[in-house]
């Protein structure tokens, strides 16, 4: 059975300087009135967000998960997430500041602010029981 065409989808190339065809593709499904311009930065953002996956691997400990759950694993990806969210802010709004915490620390201390106001976990709603404060700083 045939069927109808698609949306159409437009093929951007990047073809560099001194290079004898194009290095680089990207397909896009944006409407035809899309500056070239706006294009290009899209397209571009892969790389950021391939480096804030590396990022939260490498630096907020993502790839660490040993559970053996979906739940627990979505817990542990969800408190990565936030950490890495307060620390790319942080990076934001005070680039040149060193910041006195651990990543570590600063994920534990982010999960403990969040149990105490909240009190349990936001996407299974399961109470958690209350933790002791982790050691480091006594405020972000």
């Amino acid at each position: 059975m045939r069927k109808a065409p698609g949306a159409p989808e437009w093929l951007l190339c990047e073809w560099p300087p001194g290079e004898a065809a194009p290095t680089t593709y990207y397909l896009s499904s944006l409407p035809e009135d899309t500056p070239l311009k706006r294009l290009v930065t899209l397209a571009k953002l892969r790389w950021r967000v391939e480096r804030d996956s590396q990022e939260m691997k490498g630096e907020v400990g993502l790839d660490h998960f040993e559970g053996r759950t979906w739940r627990g694993f979505h817990h542990h990806a969800t408190l990565c997430m936030v950490a890495h969210g307060f620390l790319a802010l942080r990076r934001a709004l005070f680039p040149r500041r060193k910041t006195p915490w651990t990543l570590p620390q600063v994920r534990q201390r982010l999960q403990y602010l969040l149990l105490r106001r909240i009190g349990h976990c936001p996407l299974c709603l399961r109470r958690l029981g209350a933790r002791a404060p982790p050691r480091g700083p006594s405020r972000i």
